[in-house]
């Protein structure tokens, strides 16, 4: 439903009776999923045993812009609403008491959560500023949030907390790398399967060779289905691994993982919908160097935020700087490996730019681990190992918990709220050498106001404009390969000697504009990128 929500678009589903359409969720009006989930919520939280509550705090994707995340909130609103009882708004002042807020974003509230846990709130912590970076990993995307925790200098307040910057990958999430982990599993059986016309569908990816199978890649039912068995097939192989499993896998020692098989039976279904078994052969060690070139990706992706964090806001006196892994999927070893190995070369790197030797990266466990609860023991000396369920975060629930220590109440935390929409989510650039290079970085481009992108000198007078642009940290260093980048055309007339600039519409919206000596002589029409 997140998914949905945040991308705006029209999706067709099938169910056990029959096919229909879900409008995008702006222009959603009658069957809205996530007013239904709400109201199922306050079912189970609201009844004879635990009474009534009237106020509910929300959190929300960070990459979600303000419209999404107030729609959100008026269908939790209308869905909780439904499902308390009629009574309740019969009496005008408990109606009243009746509220629905938006607090916090996801990796926002997580960071409150691992603040208060690892004693960011004492005040001994914090005779300097504390500066952070959650790395929220969870099932379809990870996010960045890096930001600043501090005594308030205000009264009313004890915490202050300032909001630097967000950034994250679509894409790089648990349940969108086992399809990946599926995708690959076919192409290393691809002749059998072919032979017995078993298909496929495209994973939830990003620069997938979509004419690697031909027309064995399809969106049909068939397809899905088949690549959701693969993937159930190799989920034991991602969410088991660990150090020593690893160490065999690289050094082709034997290795076993509780139900999962390296040479497996399944059943298939061919482009007719008959089931057919089908004997697959699985390559483990190149299934984990995919899974780490991923991560890896993803990690690198978050120290360039970082970078760009440091050289804007972090004053000289800062000489560390803490990660908090958040979510079910930073769990993985895979993940503090990735981050091991990058803050060593980072550390290298950040010296030398600032020679400050004695600056060091603070890595912190997913809450709820037993190795969470053992950094919390020796970082506080609090034992947490025995504490109840509901009274303790863990890398999922420490939104619920942060997103509680976030509301206003006396001596609480000072914090900016959401006012804005996020800035634009893009670097737009050309190609030069196989690489992407960006003419426009994504802070720099403001709604209806034209940036530069090519010079007079530079445009051909062509009828399109094609725009190279990613959303990974790592796009404004001119090293990415430009396979790894989006591209649009853009219709336009064809002027010579003009100026051309792009301008944004919101986050994710350009539009393009012809100048001559300064006038705006054409527009294009409004292009979203995705």
């Amino acid at each position: 439903m997140k998914q949905w929500a945040g991308a705006d678009e029209k999706l067709n589903f099938r169910d056990f009776k029959e096919d229909f359409s879900l409008e995008s969720f702006t222009n959603c009006t009658d069957f809205n999923p996530i007013e239904i989930y709400a109201y199922y919520i306050g079912r189970c939280i609201n009844n004879m045993h635990n009474g009534v509550f009237l106020k509910y705090f929300l959190s929300y994707p960070i990459k979600y812009e303000k419209h999404q995340a107030e729609k959100i909130r008026e269908s939790f609103e209308r869905g909780l609403k439904k499902s308390l009882p009629r009574h309740v708004f019969g009496d005008e002042k408990t109606a009243k008491t009746f509220k629905v807020e938006l607090r916090a974003s996801e990796p926002c509230a997580y960071a409150i959560s691992a603040l208060k846990s690892y004693g960011f709130f004492r005040s001994e912590k914090l005779d300097k500023p504390v500066y952070y970076g959650v790395f929220d990993f969870g099932g379809g995307t990870t996010d960045f949030d890096f930001g600043k925790w501090e005594k308030s200098a205000n009264p009313k307040f004890l915490y202050k907390m300032t909001h630097f910057s967000s950034g994250g990958d679509n894409f790089l999430g648990g349940e969108n790398l086992l399809e990946l982990l599926a995708w690959e599993a076919y192409a290393k059986n691809f002749q059998e399967l072919k032979e017995k016309d078993i298909v496929i569908a495209k994973p939830n990816y990003d620069r997938i060779d979509t004419q690697r199978f031909g027309s064995f890649m399809q969106n049909s039912r068939e397809a899905r289905l088949n690549l959701q068995e693969i993937a159930s097939k190799l989920r034991p192989f991602l969410e088991n691994l660990d150090a020593n499993i690893i160490e065999a896998i690289e050094e082709n020692e034997e290795f076993s993982i509780e139900s999962f098989e390296k040479d497996f039976k399944t059943m298939l279904l061919d482009r007719n919908g008959v089931e057919t078994e089908c004997d697959l052969k699985v390559d483990c060690k190149e299934l984990l160097n995919l899974l780490k070139d991923k991560i890896n990706e993803g990690v690198a992706n978050f120290f360039a935020g970082f970078s760009k964090v440091m050289a804007e806001n972090i004053d000289d006196e800062c000489r560390a700087f803490h990660i908090f892994l958040g979510w079910n999927a930073s769990r993985s070893v895979l993940v503090k490996q990735a981050f091991e190995n990058a803050k060593e070369k980072q550390l290298k790197d950040y010296n030398q730019k600032t020679s400050k030797d004695d600056f060091t990266f603070i890595i912190y466990e997913p809450l709820g681990t037993e190795k969470s609860d053992k950094q919390i023991l020796e970082l506080t000396g609090e034992d947490v190992s025995n504490t109840p369920a509901y009274l303790k975060p863990t890398c999922k629930t420490g939104v619920a918990f942060g997103l509680l220590e976030s509301r206003d109440k006396a001596k609480g935390i000072e914090r900016h709220s959401i006012s804005s929409n996020p800035v634009f989510k893009y670097d737009l650039g050309i190609e030069i050498e196989g690489k992407f290079h960006a003419k426009i970085h994504r802070d720099s481009l403001k709604p209806n106001e034209y940036q530069i992108f090519q010079t007079k000198e530079e445009w051909g007078g062509f009828d399109e404009l094609e725009i190279r642009y990613s959303d990974k940290a790592l796009a404004n260093t001119n090293t990415l390969n430009i396979q790894d980048m989006q591209l649009i055309s853009i219709a336009l007339e064809e002027h010579e000697e003009v100026d051309v600039k792009v301008c944004c519409v919101d986050s994710q919206s350009i539009k393009v504009g012809l100048f001559k000596d300064d006038q705006l002589i054409y527009e294009s029409e409004v292009e979203k990128l995705w």
